[in-house]
């Protein structure tokens, strides 16, 4: 998908986080990296802005650019089923039949921003995307000979039952049935609404919800469905009924303590069923790694002050993030004679430390603290990732800082934003929930 930032911090209490050893790839690149996939132990891809293509045959030690055409689109997801794989962007979707060595254009539709793709058995697609730069209409296709020719199956803007949701994730659950979780554009913070198909798509009916706001929906077992987004729901009826409240966190000692999830950015479900997924709190990242195919979890920091996007995690020794700037890190062994790891920064050169009030009705106040003197800008962005405003990129000194943003002047409706203050070698995105 055109993945929807994932990148909305609440600022919790930060429990303490154990650092294993990581080393970050330099790529000469300041594109923005949205997803990886490894298809053997030696290669592997990345893909990202301007259709680029970052290509390893040697495990992650060194990595190839290549562009696929010379659009500058955004590529949100690459996915491989058997030797077949996809690349999903903006306006377009590619294949390649021979593990990547050549990719070729197989849909395209300059108003489609294609999101996310299900395999089922060998053959059966379903793709959907983001209609234009609507937040709250979706369109859904589907393939039967495994992308050669696609079939038009509706716009969610046609149904009555779907008017004015958005696709964010689906899972199909048999040969002409599925489970669609869709949020509506005018409740940007949740809940989130479970629909189900019994006829290939055609039709839709309410199924469920999720207390919290949502964009991810995964199956470990049949009857096992994990929702994820902005914390972590699961489903032991085959999405039916919800729990947000029985995960626990191991720690070190073997004990174990109660575990509110911040924003989960990326959930991957192992072959043995175990749940893993990066997690942004507060401007940090971890990984959660599931413990014994149970309900409790361990966290890994991930530490890097860049905004990750997408994690490929392969096992525990072998976890890949990628993210702006041309961000790829890594644990991977294969960096093991490498001396140059990547150490997690105690001091940084500053911090942001909220805003008041929010949820807010008209203006809302931003206060950061600057510890290294340097250039920081300030931006707003829409929940999607457009850039709305540059508020101001000036020079700073020590200090504590205040910026007032008034949504009266800027003419915005209500919902969710982004401001992200930034320095040339860091990004911090926070959520603004603007009510009227």
């Amino acid at each position: 998908m055109a993945h929807l930032i994932r990148i909305i911090i609440f600022f919790l209490s930060i429990p303490l986080i154990i650092y294993s050893q990581w080393h970050k790839v330099n790529l000469d690149t300041s594109n923005e990296l949205t997803d990886i996939f490894f298809i053997d132990d030696s290669t592997g891809y990345c893909i990202g802005d301007s259709s680029m293509i970052v290509i390893t045959e040697n495990g992650g030690k060194t990595w190839i650019k290549k562009v696929l055409d010379n659009k500058r689109r955004r590529l949100n997801r690459i996915k491989f089923y058997n030797n077949v794989g996809f690349i999903l962007g903006n306006g377009i979707v590619y294949k390649t039949t021979n593990l990547g060595n050549n990719w070729y254009p197989v849909f395209s539709d300059p108003v489609l921003n294609f999101a996310d793709i299900a395999f089922y058995k060998t053959n059966k697609i379903w793709l959907w995307a983001g209609v234009g730069n609507s937040e709250n209409r979706s369109a859904l296709y589907e393939s039967a000979d495994f992308g050669i020719t696609w079939k038009y199956i509706l716009d969610t803007e046609s149904s009555s039952k779907l008017k004015g949701y958005r696709f964010q994730s689906i899972i199909l659950t048999g040969e002409t049935s599925a489970l669609a979780l869709c949020s509506p554009f005018l409740d940007p913070l949740g809940p989130t609404y479970i629909y189900s198909t019994t006829n290939n798509g055609i039709e839709w009916d309410y199924y469920s919800e999720n207390k919290l706001y949502t964009w991810g929906l995964s199956s470990s077992t049949a009857d096992t469905i994990w929702a994820w987004g902005a914390g972590l729901e699961l489903s032991v009826d085959s999405g039916k009924t919800w729990s947000s409240n029985v995960f626990k966190l191991s720690r070190e000692d073997g004990s174990l303590e109660e575990i509110t999830f911040a924003v989960i950015i990326d959930l991957e479900i192992s072959n043995t069923s175990k749940v893993n997924f990066l997690e942004a709190n507060g401007g940090q990242y971890s990984i959660l790694l599931n413990k014994d195919n149970s309900l409790h979890w361990e966290r890994i920091g991930v530490p890097t002050t860049q905004r990750l996007i997408s994690m490929l995690f392969i096992d525990k020794e072998n976890i890949w993030c990628v993210g702006i700037s041309g961000t790829i890190i890594t644990n991977s062994d294969i960096f093991s004679s490498v001396k140059d790891y990547l150490n997690f920064e105690t001091i940084k050169s500053f911090e942001v430390l909220g805003n008041y009030p929010n949820p807010f009705n008209a203006i809302t106040r931003i206060k950061y603290n600057v510890n290294i003197p340097s250039n920081l800008s300030l931006s707003l962005y829409d929940i999607e990732g457009q850039e709305i405003v540059l508020f101001s990129n000036i020079f700073h000194s020590r200090g504590i800082y205040f910026f007032d943003i008034s949504f009266q002047k800027l003419n915005l409706s209500s919902g969710v934003y982004i401001y992200s203050l930034s320095d040339s070698k860091n990004t911090y995105p926070n959520k603004l929930l603007l009510i009227k």
